[in-house]
């Protein structure tokens, strides 16, 4: 990778991403009506890693010199990465969501307190599992994963809707248990 590859730098098509993403779950905001602006850095394979910071820091930032942007080891939330043109959201995005307190209409699955317990360690939600299911609508939502709530309606990860049997269940894509069992 060269010098200056690795830039924190503004990326208006991740932002746009998440807005959509936002929009498919329901929700009647975007992330820079949260005073939140979007930052993106390439990483290694085509990878970008997208970050939300509040707008005084992300504007901070990105006034700094180009070489010295890629010193910046840490700021704002990591909420998605991009791989292959295929946005999906991180953990990063269900503290945006709680901290913010954004309802979901649409996009998200309850999932039981036994079902809570597994998909927090890393399985997949069951049928039996499922408390209540609200799809992503048809078209360009179906390609985002569904967030995955408790019955206190607080987001646990994300998952993505599969059918077996003629039954749906929800497989892992990440949950709030993996900094446990990643060491981080």
């Amino acid at each position: 990778m060269q010098a200056g590859e690795d830039e924190l730098a503004e990326c208006r098509e991740a932002a746009g991403e998440m807005d959509r993403l936002l929009e498919c779950l329901g929700v009647d905001k975007r992330l820079e009506d949260l005073g939140l602006r979007v930052v993106c850095r390439p990483g290694p394979g085509g990878v970008l890693d997208v970050y939300a910071m509040a707008s005084p820091v992300a504007e901070t930032v990105l006034s700094l010199p180009r070489g010295l942007r890629s010193s910046v080891a840490s700021a704002g939330i990591h909420v998605a990465r991009v791989r292959r043109g295929r946005l999906t959201p991180f953990l990063g995005m269900c503290s945006v969501i709680a901290r913010y307190r954004l309802r979901p209409r649409q996009g998200y699955v309850v999932v039981k307190p036994q079902g809570e317990r597994l998909f927090l360690y890393g399985r997949d939600v069951l049928p039996e599992s499922i408390a209540s299911y609200r799809p992503m609508p048809p078209g360009r939502c179906r390609r985002y994963p569904v967030l995955v709530l408790n019955e206190r309606m607080e987001p646990l990860g994300w998952g993505r809707p599969r059918r077996r049997h003629d039954r749906i269940y929800i497989e892992n894509v990440i949950d709030a248990g993996w900094y446990l069992r990643s060491g981080v």
